[in-house]
């Protein structure tokens, strides 16, 4: 998804960045998608590595 969305935006020029741009949305939050624990790979194999050996978890569920 940040791939597809970063051709369109460099297509464009940094007048895909400005604000009012659609482009600009869509990439943002393609981007933005990627910061979260759950698509992280190192976050998910501790997770579910500590599952199938029983240990306790220490991080907090999301809301």
């Amino acid at each position: 998804m940040v791939d597809a969305s970063g051709i369109p935006v460099a297509l464009h020029g940094t007048g895909g960045f400005a604000d009012a741009h659609p482009l600009q949305r869509i990439w943002r939050d393609a981007n933005f998608a990627l910061t979260r624990a759950m698509v992280q790979p190192a976050v998910n194999y501790e997770i579910y590595g500590k599952a199938l050996l029983g240990v306790q978890q220490n991080i907090t569920a999301m809301l």
